[in-house]
């Protein structure tokens, strides 16, 4: 699993859920999900608009899930996440964060999806499992039902939303070229140029929010990823985000503060990331044995960095024994 954390014991502080159940066609209401296994930082549901997004709830003691729709996501997102999809898989038997990332490892090493434990869905209910939803790159509920029974629908669908993504959306040309700027190409800075451009109206007010929307995610992602000891991850992310600024040097201000490890401290939390990412590396190809010495040899000086953590409770993941 690329760049994992634990999902910590307690869940991040979670709005009240609310009663509305979105339907088919349309636009779903947002939520925060708990933290992520696997996630890049975003947090809440709004932060994937402008990608399709596909939500599978699965069961840790369902076989159709373990067998199938879970196996079936991960191929998925490994071949689609390139072009922009985004594969969220929410655990909703009972596991908790030890055993959740425990399962991951052991069952599916493969596995690249942001992966959670249960968190309410605002989409309608089902006590069938695996069930799951798709959602477009607007917002919208495009589908929702069982996964293994309608997986070439969500295929289609899916492949849909990536042409969005590609070409880009909206009531006039200009508003589709903004989009796949954004979305596509991930320049920020020329896609708020073209905005600025665009004839005042409906879409030019539309897309400036979601230029400033997606601005302002990608920063909270970096501090998200950084609460939760992923340094190495916020720091290819700020990265990446300087090379999609252009000449927005204001916002570039900004970001070079975000990459910058000021601290003794932060520094020590980047190194020992660095070394828990090479552990990760040799659990990805499956080497377990190798993985756990190496985090049993991890420095022990620094016990309360956030990376420290981290490796302490997979080093629990992995010790654990799962029911059969």
């Amino acid at each position: 699993m690329k760049h994992s954390t634990l999902l910590a014991c307690t869940l991040l502080a979670l709005p009240a859920v609310s009663q509305e159940r979105a339907q088919v066609g349309s636009k779903l209401p947002d939520i925060a999900f708990p933290e992520f296994l696997n996630g890049d930082g975003r947090q809440k549901l709004s932060q994937f608009f402008g990608q399709p997004v596909v939500i599978i709830r699965w069961g840790k003691n369902s076989g159709p899930c373990i067998a199938g729709s879970v196996p079936s996501a991960i191929k998925r997102d490994h071949e689609l996440k390139p072009r922009g999809l985004v594969t969220i898989l929410v655990e909703v038997q009972g596991a908790d964060a030890i055993t959740l990332e425990a399962l991951l490892w052991k069952k599916f090493p493969t596995n690249d999806c942001a992966s959670c434990v249960n968190v309410p869905l605002p989409i309608p209910e089902s006590s069938e499992l695996p069930h799951g939803c798709v959602i477009g790159v607007d917002g919208t509920l495009l589908w929702a039902g069982n996964p293994i029974k309608e997986a070439k629908k969500i295929d289609t669908l899916v492949e849909a939303e990536l042409i969005k993504v590609r070409k880009g959306w909206g009531e006039n040309a200009e508003a589709k070229r903004v989009r796949s700027t954004l979305y596509d190409k991930g320049y920020l800075a020329d896609a708020h140029t073209m905005t600025t451009a665009m004839q005042d109206g409906p879409e030019k007010t539309a897309v400036q929010a979601e230029v400033d929307a997606r601005y302002k995610s990608a920063k909270a992602a970096i501090v998200t990823l950084k609460d939760l000891g992923r340094y190495v991850a916020a720091r290819e992310r700020a990265r990446q985000l300087a090379k999609n600024l252009g000449r927005r040097y204001d916002w570039l201000a900004e970001v070079a503060r975000l990459d910058t490890l000021e601290t003794p401290e932060a520094k020590a939390e980047l190194a020992l990331d660095e070394k828990l990412e090479e552990i990760l590396r040799l659990l990805r190809d499956k080497k377990g044995e190798k993985a756990m010495k190496a985090l049993q040899d991890l420095p022990k000086d620094g016990a309360n960095l956030k990376v420290h953590a981290r490796a302490t409770r997979l080093l629990t993941a992995l010790q654990m024994k799962l029911e059969d």
